[in-house]
């Protein structure tokens, strides 16, 4: 009995009604996979081409603005040599560089056909900052990735330019993240350029947030809450730590957060506390 009623509930698909709904499934695949663009292999090779070729036309406009840059230099630093050489040349029947070396090695007897070329480590500085002047033009993305190139040689195989180049990099990367951590928590920008701001940041650890080093200044320079809005002040209990804080024995250092607690009138009330703070700072 159970076989017959089974058997009347299920639903038997011809052949042809099969292939329909096969059709439809495929066109359903098909219209969804529509929206999915793919590339040929030619094209992707085309894409690999034009992104050669436009970091190939940066790195043209950099060397070209470099040695643009360098030419006038060695042109202007060496105008009076230039002078002496056309004399010389005049003197000696010379008609270029080479040929002059050649004669006034001969006369002097004295064999100076082969330059150095060695650039002194002032030279070496003024190329590396002009190249780290040259990538910074071409944006953040473009610092990040040749200052993780440099960092990933061993200090005691960098060259001078490879420190240079590294040190003015970082610099302006740290610059531009500051900027927009306190932009991104509405902090003014001035402060950056704040000359008493700067020493006191330079009091503290490395690796201190911008905007823990600006809470910081505000408060324990400045006095400024944290907060936009100063909470209403609670009185103290005899428990109160911050009642108690400037009252307990001095500690020789206080972590960021244990500073964080105190306000200006602790400190005015006991300068030793404040000064102990500041010397901790910097372990921070």
């Amino acid at each position: 009995m159970e076989d017959n009623l089974n058997n009347e509930n299920e639903i038997v698909l011809d052949d042809e009604e099969v292939i329909e709904v096969n059709q439809e499934n495929d066109e359903q695949v098909e219209e969804n996979s529509s929206d999915v663009k793919t590339y040929t292999e030619e094209e992707v090779e085309q894409i690999k081409a034009n992104l050669k070729k436009e970091y190939d036309s940066n790195s043209q406009k950099i060397f070209d603005s470099r040695w643009a840059r360098e030419k006038e230099k060695i042109e202007k630093a060496n105008a009076q040599l230039y002078q002496i050489e056309d004399v010389l040349k005049a003197q000696l029947g010379a008609t270029d560089r080479n040929e002059l070396v050649t004669k006034l090695g001969d006369f002097y007897n004295v064999d100076i056909s082969k330059p150095t070329g060695k650039l002194t480590e002032r030279q070496e500085r003024i190329l590396a900052k002009a190249d780290a002047e040259d990538i910074e033009s071409l944006g953040y993305e473009e610092m990040v990735q040749e200052a993780n190139r440099i960092s990933r040689i061993p200090k005691d195989q960098r060259t001078i330019h490879d420190e240079v180049v590294f040190e003015s990099l970082a610099k302006e990367i740290t610059e531009q993240n500051n900027k927009k951590e306190l932009n991104e928590k509405g902090y003014d920008l001035a402060i950056l350029e704040d000359d008493k701001f700067k020493d006191f940041r330079n009091k503290l650890n490395y690796n201190t947030s911008i905007t823990d080093a600006v809470d910081m200044y505000n408060l324990l320079v400045k006095g400024k809450s944290i907060e936009d809005k100063p909470k209403p002040v609670k009185p103290a209990s005899a428990g109160s730590t911050k009642s108690n804080v400037t009252q307990t024995q001095l500690k020789d250092f206080y972590t960021y957060e244990e500073a964080m607690r105190f306000s200006k009138t602790d400190f005015d009330k006991n300068p030793e506390l404040y000064k102990r703070v500041q010397a901790s700072m910097s372990k921070w």
